[in-house]
């Protein structure tokens, strides 16, 4: 496949890809018309020890433009999905505020408000410049919390946050496959076609995005930059590398990510595991908001006592 600037040269990422991302990209960037279309037209380098990861002032908190407060008892640190930037965790804050819990998303470069930036090609380089970003930046206890893609990036920090002696809490890991098992979609070898296709199937985008190029051009290199570098991302053997408990969250019909996949999770830490499924898809976590969101709260909860 060749990449070409303002052409379809990229498209997806991994695991899930809510539609109103769409929305939410656009929004970043004050487009208003295209969002009202939107709104009425759809209805619904691999880790390396010793390179950790030292504060990178004041350039480092781009990474993380929500920080917890003085009076917040914990911080969840939460990684989007595939093509996904902060504000796919938009109407979370409502939710965990109560419980003094705040909502910490991680913004990535290339989206929203760092569109200037490149896509990263390296989900290892990825992971350590947010783990530094939370060592310069977050004092309180803090879990980390991946959806989907996300999961693989929240396992990389938390690795190397432990590493520098400040491991996480917990981490939580929604919807996202155990790093030793294979990717669900690869498509570094697929062309712009068959790419689109497989959007298209996966129910990952709607009609009226596919059928405008303008929305396709803007939004399908943030999703080929992020299932690219997950496709390349699989660990070779199993260590239970973690103390700390792991989460696991799963809608029971998802049909990318496979239960038994979801389930390797457990062979990570000495820690507790634990699983909780969902009715739904791979987009649970949005169809279940409520349930999704409580199971959220308290299990960071039951982390940080």
């Amino acid at each position: 496949m060749i990449l070409k600037v303002n052409s379809i040269w990229a498209l997806l990422g991994t695991v899930c890809v809510v539609k109103l991302d769409i929305f939410h990209a656009l929004s970043s960037r004050g487009r208003q018309p295209f969002e009202l279309l939107l709104l009425k037209k759809q209805t619904s380098r691999m880790l390396m020890p010793n390179r950790v990861l030292a504060s990178r002032g004041a350039a480092v908190q781009k990474w993380l433009p929500q920080l917890p407060t003085e009076d917040d008892r914990a911080a969840i640190v939460a990684f989007p999905y595939a093509g996904g930037g902060p504000s796919v965790f938009r109407g979370w804050e409502k939710d965990l505020v109560p419980h003094r819990l705040r909502l910490c998303p991680v913004a990535l470069p290339g989206k929203e408000k760092r569109q200037a930036e490149s896509l990263p090609e390296d989900i290892g380089e990825v992971a350590q410049d947010a783990a530094a970003a939370i060592l310069a930046h977050i004092h309180t206890p803090y879990v980390l919390l991946g959806l989907c893609f996300g999961a693989s990036l929240a396992y990389l920090t938390a690795k190397a946050t432990a590493a520098a002696g400040r491991p996480p809490s917990g981490l939580i890991v929604v919807g996202g496959r155990a790093p030793h098992t294979p990717p669900p979609v690869p498509v570094s070898t697929m062309s712009d076609e068959s790419f689109i296709d497989t959007l298209a199937d996966l129910g990952f985008v709607s009609d009226v995005v596919l059928q405008n190029r303008e929305l396709l051009d803007l939004y399908l290199p943030m999703l080929y930059a992020d299932f690219c570098m997950d496709e390349k991302f699989i660990v070779d053997s199993v260590v239970r590398e973690f103390s700390f408990p792991v989460l696991s969250l799963y809608g029971v019909n998802d049909s990318i990510t496979p239960e038994s996949s979801v389930k390797e999770w457990n062979r990570y830490s000495t820690g507790r595991f634990a699983m909780q499924t969902f009715d739904g898809d791979q987009l649970f976590f949005v169809k279940e908001h409520d349930a999704f969101i409580g199971c959220v709260a308290n299990g960071c909860i039951s982390l940080i006592e």
